[in-house]
């Protein structure tokens, strides 16, 4: 019984940070075209529209394409109440001159009033699109590697412009990333998103993957199931007691 209170308390522990999910996206359909599709998971509106393709359950960036996805959120951000986003990305090809980037905005274009995410020639990326644009790109991205980039979206932080930090292969702590940096002075105008964007700016073909994005209210669920290895381990315990016992 005991056990059971003590699964039962993970499995709540671990519903109540997912509460704070907005969307998921695994990107678990078959090869080919993007558009059309509707999995994921939360408060989607509709299926991914634009040019983006999948390849092996990812977003596969190829050349210049986009994907733009609409959710509903009763979301209001504010200075104390902050955005969080996070994807997968992995750069494949050989271009040197590329970026790749997830978005959220409250429209579908990936370069109007978004705050986004990415990697840039190499580098760990980000940007503010207002009436004029705050960029920074930061760090060593070394091609080939997997990296989970979180982005934590303020907004008014001196009254008006909003904040933008990226936070780079973090742990399940939001203060211990492995690289961070941040960029302020734009006011994207809206407090409540609408789309995620996926965009993709390269010479060569098969350049990227995006995978597992994920937008929530909380650090907790921008950071895929940090619960799951606790419920693993509990589940682990109640075998060996049952062995025990007999």
């Amino acid at each position: 019984k005991i056990l059971a209170l003590l699964i039962s308390g993970v499995f709540a522990t671990t519903m109540a940070s997912q509460g704070a999910v907005i969307v998921t996206e695994k990107f678990s359909y078959s090869d080919g075209a993007l558009a059309g599709n509707n999995g994921g998971t939360g408060d989607w509106s509709g299926a991914w529209a634009g040019n983006g393709e999948v390849s092996s359950g990812q977003n596969n960036m190829v050349l210049s394409n986009f994907g733009n996805r609409e959710f509903s959120t009763s979301f209001t951000g504010s200075a104390t109440d902050p955005l969080y986003f996070s994807a997968l990305f992995t750069k494949t090809g050989t271009d040197t001159t590329y970026a790749q980037w997830i978005a959220i905005s409250d429209n579908s274009s990936i370069n109007s009033t978004a705050a986004k995410i990415g990697l840039a020639n190499d580098e760990f990326s980000l940007r503010l699109h207002g009436a004029a644009d705050e960029s920074g790109d930061f760090g060593s991205y070394t091609p080939g590697q997997t990296v989970q980039i979180v982005g934590k979206l303020e907004f008014n932080v001196d009254g008006t412009n909003e904040r933008l930090q990226i936070l780079v292969d973090p742990t399940d702590e939001e203060t211990a990333p492995t690289v961070s940096a941040q960029i302020t002075g734009q006011d994207l105008g809206w407090v409540t998103p609408t789309h995620a964007i996926t965009g993709n700016f390269v010479l060569d073909t098969d350049s990227g993957l995006i995978d597992n994005i994920r937008v929530g209210t909380s650090w907790a669920a921008a950071i895929p199931e940090p619960s799951s290895t606790a419920l693993l381990g509990l589940g682990g315990l109640a075998l060996a007691l049952r062995r025990r016992r007999s």
